[in-house]
């Protein structure tokens, strides 16, 4: 009789892996956020059971994955990176980087996207400049679990408009100007700059310069925050007042 063959069950143990990876990044990101299980499904507009499944590091559909990486301010693909770790530090490495360019699908469409390639500057450059992607993005690896940093890389051909969210955005700009809008405001920033925000309002930011001064690089941190620790911004309110009433010599 003829032994059955054996079949490899790594696959079956990289997807395992993933859920597991997945469930840890939602329930960071949730707790994080101050949400109960019950208010992140109302927002993603899935059933609580779904989310519970998630966190127990059970395997769900990929639409409904979206759903919860929005409700959550992040992606699909930055829910699936390794994330479970012992170690109380993170090590990332440049030759490890991958770069992720905006309208990404229309890089596929025309048969350009290679994510090894794009380890190259002078390919993300050209793909730059021929106005295929406004944005090139590096996510660093260094979000430790139980942490509320999120920090990445960006090389930047065009205006950008950043998604709002409970966080406290930092923006250093390692390479080129840039013009910084929140609100209502403008700001210049060059090589050096630094500006800090509340990221639940409106901002974006637009390269300047041609193309020989392309791209801008900005290192981005982001510190999470739920809303309640949002909301004690209105306790300096009666600083501001103090300070203003004492007038502009003071």
């Amino acid at each position: 009789m003829a032994r059955a063959k054996k079949v490899s069950s790594l696959p079956a143990t990289l997807g395992k892996r993933m859920s597991i990876e997945i469930g840890a990044r939602v329930y960071n990101y949730r707790t994080v956020h101050g949400l109960s299980q019950i208010d992140l499904a109302r927002i993603a507009g899935v059933h609580r059971t779904l989310i519970a499944r998630i966190e127990a590091g059970k395997p769900c559909r990929e639409d409904s994955l979206v759903k919860v990486s929005l409700a959550l301010w992040t992606s699909p693909g930055m829910l699936k990176r390794k994330y479970v770790n012992r170690e109380p530090y993170r090590i990332d490495h440049r030759d490890d980087a991958v770069w992720i360019p905006t309208r990404a699908s229309e890089i596929v469409r025309r048969g350009l996207l290679n994510l090894e390639a794009l380890r190259q500057s002078e390919e993300r450059r050209r793909i730059g400049l021929l106005g295929l992607a406004t944005m090139f993005v590096r996510v660093l690896d260094v979000e430790l679990p139980g942490g509320r940093v999120r920090g990445f890389v960006t090389e930047s051909y065009g205006r950008d408009s950043s998604r709002t969210g409970p966080a406290q955005y930092i923006v250093y700009v390692l390479k080129g100007r840039v013009k910084f809008e929140y609100e209502d405001k403008e700001f210049f920033l060059s090589e050096g700059d630094a500006v800090t925000c509340w990221s639940d309002r409106p901002h974006n930011y637009e390269p300047l310069g041609g193309p020989d001064e392309l791209p801008v690089v900005l290192l981005n941190f982001l510190v999470l925050h739920d809303e309640k620790e949002l909301s004690r911004r209105g306790d300096f309110e009666v600083y501001y007042r103090m300070v203003e009433q004492l007038g502009d010599d003071s």
